[in-house]
């Protein structure tokens, strides 16, 4: 019993060995468990700090390039609107002049009378004129409250070069501060993509190691600023400058951002719809300022139709556009997109000589609405070439139409007569310019062959001299002619009908035009003041634009896109762990946990510094020739390091990405 008694004390305590045994080894198992998740947490942390530098620094570039491409822009806006808003005082002004001169003019001639003419007709024409005489009261409320606008506005403050008017203020300041842009575009990305880096890395004692490198194959970008005469087709056309532009790569914002298109289609298919007239139009009017009536014979609906083909246009044409919609929406009876328009264009070409089709020369107006008085200065023009001199000479015009001749029975009768188109209108003479409702100022620039008008005498129109025109009265004038060929036409109450052959037979519709003298246009020599007096656009300190040094960044090479536009990241992290750490820490190329992150900056719009479209994306790590590739980046990083990256953090980069190379076509094609 005793030796038993013995042998069991021996035995006594091999539990609590195997005990601390399993808790040892349990111990290492959670250790070695807890430091591969700290890990791995940390490798995530660093592949996060990765993307995030490397998304920072491409961002950063993306932006700058943006804000380049949005001031160039801008800078070609405030051109186009220097023009345009340098000739709204004028315009308006002449907007003014006219509705003042025409209703006082108008008023006049009705309380005189019209006079003569078929005596059915008299009331309706009366009623006509007396229709366009309301609307000229309305046209002149109208202008007045931008001319009174105009009159207390120091434009020249805004638009003039000599005047250090704030729209050249703000050209420079755009102008310095895409050269500031540029100039400062390497730094500001790296430190854009260090911050952004360093801000998802948790910063714990013992990490002060940590670093974010942020590498660009080379720098800075390949950006020339370039000189203000490149700021003309864009402003004027919409494209590019020369040395940029193509239909592929190269189109421009004003094309692919803004979609600035005159469209051209054609339609096919659809079904006719028969209108209140049709006819062959075979009778003209005789007088230079007359028009037949409009056919509308019917119209086509349904079908399909193809845009072919378009033009682009540029900010001139946009600021032009917009007066456009606002005269036709306020102001319909005035001219003021015409006199905005030919105006700008004579200060455009101030600037840039040839730059639109015409004008160098137009004027203020000064209607003179007395016959005698215009008809004076156009003859006195004519004999001396001494100013002044008539531009332009308006009418009021009403057209009538009827069914039956004057001295027909039923002639004048209700529902047989009716005026053409419905409305009165304003029509306005000058030589080879031909009759427009509303149209252009006469530009004899138009016509180098005869700058005096040497075959004629200016813009007067004196219907005394024109064929088939009878004199009603006073500054009052008729012409009488007939279509003989309308097939239908049921606003006289003439309805389609065929014969015993099933064949069209035409009818002879009766057209009676009044003119009334509305005055004329003189010019005394004023021209357009000009916003560019003084200004060089050949000197190198005027405005200009920046974009790619030509042939440096070809949209469709690889190697020069990985060159500048692609951005490696690396980040180092602590890899110290509670236990054990040479277990984690040993065998590797370099200290630390690395992650590398590669991104890239691209514009699917148009390859320029014109078109704010460019875009930061993160992408797999790749080389000059888009392949799996960390040599090359090794390469690229054996320079001298970028600014604000220290000397060790890019060797201990490069032994990293050399060491781990040949590993590459497997890491980083997943």
């Amino acid at each position: 019993m005793f030796l038993r008694g013995q042998h069991a004390e021996r035995r006594r305590g091999v539990v609590i060995i195997l005990a601390l045994l399993g808790l040892i080894l349990m111990t290492s198992l959670v250790l070695f468990t807890l430091n591969l998740g700290t890990q791995v947490d940390r490798r995530v942390e660093a592949q996060t700090a990765a993307d995030a530098a490397a998304q920072g620094a491409a961002t950063w570039t993306a932006r700058s390039m943006n804000q380049v491409a949005m001031n160039n822009i801008d800078m070609a806006q405030s051109i186009a609107l220097i023009n345009v808003l340098d000739a709204m005082p004028q315009a308006v002004a002449n907007v003014y002049n006219e509705a003042k001169a025409f209703r006082d003019r108008l008023e006049q001639q009705l309380q005189t009378g019209l006079g003569g003419g078929p005596g059915a007709l008299n009331g309706p024409v009366t009623e006509q004129y007396q229709l366009l005489l309301d609307q000229l009261e309305e046209t002149y409320q109208q202008a007045k409250p931008p001319y009174d606008m105009f009159v207390n506005i120091d434009t020249d403050a805004i638009t003039h070069y000599n005047r250090d008017g704030a729209l050249w203020k703000k050209m420079r300041a755009e102008d310095e501060l895409n050269q500031a842009l540029v100039e400062g575009l390497r730094l500001r990305m790296i430190e854009g993509g260090i911050e952004a880096g360093q801000a998802a890395i948790a910063q714990r004692d013992g990490d002060e190691d940590n670093a974010v490198v942020i590498l660009p194959v080379d720098a800075p970008l390949p950006i020339e600023r370039g000189k203000f005469n490149d700021f003309r087709r864009p402003t004027v056309n919409g494209l590019l400058p020369d040395t940029l532009a193509d239909d592929v790569a190269h189109r421009g914002p004003f094309d692919t951002v803004f979609g600035w298109r005159h469209l051209s289609s054609e339609t096919t298919g659809g079904e006719y719809t028969p209108g209140d007239s049709s006819g062959s139009g075979t009778g003209q009017p005789t007088s230079p300022i007359g028009r037949r009536a409009i056919d509308s014979g019917g119209t086509v609906t349904g079908g399909s139709t193809i845009v072919n083909r378009y033009s682009v246009y540029g900010p001139r044409d946009d600021y032009l556009d917009r007066v456009r919609s606002f005269n036709t929406a306020y102001m319909p009876l005035t001219r003021l997109y015409n006199w905005v328009h030919d105006i700008s264009e004579i200060k455009l070409n101030k600037l840039w000589p040839n730059a639109t089709r015409y004008y160098n020369d137009t004027h203020n107006v000064d209607w003179i609405t007395d016959y005698e008085q215009a008809k004076q200065i156009a003859y006195a023009w004519k004999a001396t070439h001494h100013l002044p001199r008539v531009l332009q000479t308006a009418f009021f015009v009403v057209e009538i139409k009827s069914k039956f001749k004057d001295g027909e029975a039923g002639f004048g009768t209700p529902g047989s007569f009716t005026p053409v188109l419905g409305t009165p209108r304003i029509a306005f003479y000058a030589p080879f310019n031909g009759p427009q409702a509303h149209g252009y100022s006469y530009r004899p620039d138009r016509y180098p062959d005869d700058p005096d008008m040497t075959r004629g005498v200016g813009g007067w129109g004196d219907p005394d001299t024109w064929t088939g025109l009878q004199r009603l009265a006073s500054y009052v004038w008729m012409e009488e002619w007939v279509d003989p060929a309308v097939l239908w036409d049921l606003s006289v109450g003439i309805p389609p009908e065929t014969d015993s052959a099933g064949q069209s037979v035409p009818h002879t519709v009766y057209h009676y035009d009044y003119y009334i003298f509305a005055g004329a246009n003189t010019a005394w020599g004023e021209t357009p003041s000009n916003p560019f007096d003084g200004f060089d656009p050949n000197s190198p300190t005027a405005p200009a634009p920046m974009d790619f040094t030509p042939g440096s960044l070809a949209y469709d090479d690889p190697a020069q896109r990985w060159r500048y536009l692609h951005f490696l990241a690396a980040v180092r992290a602590s890899d110290d762990v509670p236990g054990w750490p040479s277990r984690f820490s040993g065998g590797r190329p370099a200290v630390g946990l690395y992650a590398v992150a590669q991104a890239k900056v691209f514009n699917n719009h148009s390859w320029d510094l014109w078109t704010p479209m460019w875009r930061a994306q993160l992408t797999l790590v790749r080389g000059p020739d888009n392949q799996p590739d960390l040599a090359a980046w090794a390469s690229a990083a054996s320079g001298s390091p970028p600014p604000g990256i220290s000397a060790r953090d890019i060797a201990d980069l490069v032994t990293y990405l050399q060491n781990v190379s040949p590993l590459a076509p497997v890491m980083l094609s997943h």
